[in-house]
């Protein structure tokens, strides 16, 4: 029997307290690949128990197929190189799932046992890759509404007149024409169009809509167009013209659909900055990724050094606080610091410390490891602004949509955004979560998208509408449903703009549902779009007293209108002041304050 000297003993005990709870997939295998042992971490995220994985070849039971090849490779090549690096594989899950790694492997000699084992660990890339996939996402969602509009979409650069997008009903008509000058391929010119609108929404006009007809040469159809200025993913401000066929008789805008569219061979090998203090703070060990993140020139120099130099002053309280806590509980975990340089300069790291007990159970050593997430951060920081700029675009689109219907119909302009301004102080009044608040604002400033499917005759006759006119008008409930439905709003905002007729006894339109069979964010509507209506002026009518208007909510609650709404709406008006906005066409700020709200 081979006898262990007691300093041997003790690191031997905080090496296996770093495998054990190491924030990273950790690995011991055989020199022919087969898995001695695993931490908790990796039968975790396997999905694999322990006694499956012991045993067997760690080549074909963690990683996929095609980073099998490579895996092999790498453990022939680990045999003499002694340490193995690479970021270019992916391991598999008991599911399937298949999960990019940076791989660190290790041979170890071990001079007592005399056999020579790997140390393996495998750090799961959730950096920037996360970033750019959701920033991916939320790309493919911005031009997914662009996608289901029923009306030709494309994207101009203003500069050089290059076609950057179309979408698939001007696709249907002109075929693949990105990249192409817009002049020639849409007007068939051979310069510039005179009647070109860049001046219109760029320059002193940025961030205006510019809505006007013309009469195509080559197809030699009429449209309305809808111009604005957007950002484009990549920063550039871009042309979004959407061209609206109103040939038979230049009556109904189609459609617009939007949505709104990450042992000392373990401590040399791991990844992160790995340091061992005593109870007092001061390092006994160090990786060389500690030297090298703390711009140290070797471990030597911190060997002795208080932990607490290492920590930026202001955050010294909080690591005394978790210093205790990893002492009474055992471990701390993600916690965040701001650490520094020995030149002075400053990092973000995340920290993940355990307490190492002796061979009696008694606590003797801290195993820290440190993760530089300055990257990490910079990159939350850069999809938060590719969310906002997709914000703007949502913002730009929506504009344009709720415009449209108001140039339709000049004696309801500022309906939907009134509207709109009174269901959100009812959603207040009844205290609704902030998600709701926001789906109930969007879904109001749009409600009557459908409009754009009534003749115009109609929607401006000065007189009472006669029954059939009045069943035409009932129509563009469905119609907006039938607009709205196909994009990935995440509130229902389809449904808003189909129910927001419908009544409590079943009275209301288009399908006669009531109660509970209405969604919340109609029954809301209901009641702000009929206040609304009443208090304005129509041609063939003055606007109502408020006082018949509330009477009209107080008599009917509970038979037409949802009782806590009705409630909400009477509270806001009698008891604490609110009055409806004065009628303005200056929508594009009313909507950006809903939307950023």
């Amino acid at each position: 029997m081979v006898e262990m000297s007691e300093d041997r003993y003790k690191k031997l005990i905080r090496h296996e307290a770093f495998f054990k709870k190491s924030p990273d997939l950790c690995y011991q295998i055989s020199p022919d690949g087969k898995i001695l042992d695993v931490n908790s971490k990796a039968t975790r995220v396997l999905g694999l128990p322990k006694k499956i994985l012991i045993g067997k070849s760690i080549i074909s039971t963690v990683y996929t197929p095609e980073s099998q090849k490579k895996a092999r490779a790498l453990l022939k090549e680990c045999k003499k190189e002694s340490h193995i690096y690479s970021d270019e594989l992916k391991i598999k899950t008991k599911t399937g799932k298949a999960i990019d790694v940076e791989l660190h492997t290790r041979l170890v000699k071990d001079k007592n046992s005399k056999k020579d084992y790997l140390i393996v660990i495998q750090k799961v890339d959730s950096g920037n890759k996360q970033t750019e996939n959701m920033f991916e996402l939320e790309r493919k969602q911005l031009l997914s509404i662009f996608e289901n509009i029923d009306e030709p979409v494309y994207i101009i650069d203003p500069g050089t007149y290059e076609i950057l997008y179309v979408n698939k009903v001007l696709k249907k008509t002109f075929g693949n024409i990105i990249g192409k000058e817009c002049y020639h391929t849409l007007q068939g010119l051979e310069a510039p169009c005179s009647f070109c609108t860049n001046d219109r929404i760029f320059g002193k006009n940025l961030g205006k809509t510019y809505i006007w007809e013309f009469q195509n040469k080559v197809n030699n159809r009429w449209y309305r167009c809808i111009d604005k200025a957007i950002r484009w993913p990549d920063g550039r401000l871009v042309r979004y013209e959407m061209a609206i066929d109103i040939t038979d008789s230049k009556q109904v805008n189609k459609s617009l659909k939007e949505s709104e569219a990450l042992y000392r061979a373990l401590i040399k090998t791991a990844p992160d900055a790995v340091t061992v203090t005593d109870l007092e703070g001061k390092i006994t060990e160090a990786s060389e990724q500690t030297a090298k993140i703390h711009g140290y020139r070797d471990v030597s120099q911190l060997i002795g050094l208080d932990a607490f130099k290492l920590i930026a002053p202001e955050d010294h309280d909080s690591a005394k606080e978790n210093l205790e806590k990893a002492f009474k509980d055992g471990s701390v975990r993600d916690v965040e610091y701001t650490f520094i340089k020995k030149d002075g300069s400053r990092f973000i790291g995340e920290l993940n410390a355990t307490l190492a007990l002796d061979a009696f159970g008694k606590p003797h050593a801290f195993v820290g490891s440190v993760r530089d997430i300055t990257e990490r951060k910079q990159a939350e920081e850069n999809l938060e602004k590719a969310m906002n700029k997709l914000r703007a675009m949502m913002e730009g689109t929506i504009q344009a949509m709720a415009l449209t219907v108001e140039t339709r119909d000049p004696h309801t302009t500022g309906h939907q955004n009134r509207v709109a301004q009174l269901a959100i102080a009812i959603a207040d009044e009844m205290d609704l979560p902030e998600n709701e608040r926001q789906g109930i604002s969007v879904g109001a400033t749009i409600h009557d998208i459908g409009k754009m499917h009534i003749p115009a005759e109609i929607l401006s006759k000065p007189s009472q509408l006669s029954e059939t006119e009045f069943n035409i008008v009932k129509t563009h409930t469905v119609a907006g449903y039938n607009i709205l439905k196909e994009i990935e709003f995440p509130w229902p905002v389809a449904q808003m703009a189909l129910q927001h007729h419908e009544r409590m006894n079943g009275s209301g339109y288009p399908n006669g549902i009531s109660g509970r069979e209405i969604i919340q964010p109609a029954r809301i509507l209901a009641v702000a779009d009929v206040v609304e209506a009443m208090s304005s002026h129509r041609p063939y009518r003055s606007a109502l007293r408020q006082k018949k208007v509330l009477n009209e909510i107080s008599d009917k609650k509970g038979k037409l209108y949802d009782p806590d709404v009705s409630d909400a709406c009477l509270k806001l008006f009698r008891k604490n002041g609110f009055k409806l906005q004065p009628h303005s066409t200056n929508l594009k700020n009313n909507i950006a304050q809903q939307v950023k709200s």
